[in-house]
């Protein structure tokens, strides 16, 4: 047939060396960089921020870069700029172009590539709020912008994220949190766009990195300071007022005494990443951390009691279940799909 194995793999190995893989990343953005935390090492230090370790392989790309991809591709024609509700404000400057805001919304969750072996990844992805959630449901639409990839390790994971946003939220970032950014978008309008975090979502435990409390705590929540003992509660209008009178804010003086005392001792937390960048500019990440009914209620608790309630179904009378399945499907045909 004229074919050679060893012509063939030369072949293979020359467009290997012409198309280098480092440039697939490059061309969109892409960058790598080493990520420096601070590491108590159980001993006084003078100078107040322990003994630097670098780790290597974080790949991310710039968030301005986000968005301006973002506002230049076909699916910026779908996005709201006008919102529901405008109020007036007098701008500073003399700027006539439309003042817009880029609403970003990101996840994170760290993850396993694979069934058997120890391949993971722990990336962060980000959507804008600008768009319709019929069609960030659609896979097909390609909604989803890849932000990072946190590189995995064993410990130190709290001051291993902020370190990363705070590459993330690098000055760019915060001067066109305040000032904006101009943007020439997809249908050749040229607007001023305004960045704002809309929400946070992940599991569990990487909220407690985010919120930087304590996991399972006396006040557990990352959102508001109702202390565990008042779970009883849930449901009832005083749990609402105090989930409302008692919501979470970064309290920077007491944040700064206990790290002074905190580092000469030696013990590990630093600040927070999103209060040090962008608190001066009345931004609370708090409120951004919402529920995630995916991950605290579909994988998590509330599968597990579904799966007990199916056993003691099945335990009851066997033909019950398929009454049960028979019901979930009339319910899935008259969901009108988006």
């Amino acid at each position: 047939m004229g074919f050679n194995v060893h012509t063939e793999t030369k072949c293979f190995d020359a467009s290997e060396r012409v198309h280098n893989p480092d440039d697939i990343f490059s061309a969109d953005g892409w960058k790598e960089t080493t990520v420096e935390i601070q590491v108590p090492t159980r001993e006084k230090c003078p100078e107040g921020n322990g003994k630097p370790f670098l780790i290597k392989g974080l790949m991310y790309r710039p968030l301005m870069s986000v968005i301006q991809a973002g506002f230049s591709e076909a699916m910026s024609g779908w996005f709201h700029l006008t919102p529901f509700k405008q109020i007036w404000k007098s701008p500073d400057d003399d700027c006539p172009l439309e003042r817009v805001i880029a609403g970003l919304m990101f996840w994170s969750d760290s993850t396993h590539l694979a069934q058997f072996g120890n391949a993971s990844a722990w990336p962060i992805y980000s959507f804008f709020g600008n768009l319709s959630k019929y069609k960030r449901a659609s896979p097909n639409t390609g909604p989803c912008h890849p932000v990072a990839f946190i590189p995995s390790i064993t410990h130190c994971k709290r001051e291993l994220v902020h370190a990363v946003w705070r590459i993330l939220l690098d000055d760019d970032f915060v001067k066109a949190y305040k000032d904006g950014i101009v943007i020439k978008c997809y249908d050749g309008v040229v607007c001023r766009v305004y960045p704002r975090i809309f929400m946070y979502s992940a599991d569990y435990p990487e909220k407690i990195l985010i919120a930087t409390i304590r996991d399972k705590g006396i006040c557990p929540c990352p959102r508001c300071l109702v202390p565990k003992s008042s779970f009883g509660r849930l449901g009832l209008f005083t749990d609402i007022v105090m989930r409302l009178s008692k919501a979470r804010t970064y309290l920077r003086s007491k944040i700064i005494s206990a790290r002074h005392a905190i580092y000469q001792l030696g013990v590990p937390i630093k600040g927070n990443t999103f209060a040090e960048r962008l608190a001066p500019l009345n931004f609370n990440v708090f409120p951004t951390l919402v529920v995630d009914l995916m991950h605290e209620f579909e994988l998590g608790v509330l599968k597990s009691a579904f799966k007990h309630l199916i056993r003691i179904l099945y335990a009851i009378d066997p033909g019950l279940v398929a009454i049960l399945n028979e019901r979930y499907g009339v319910f899935s045909e008259s969901v009108p799909s988006p």
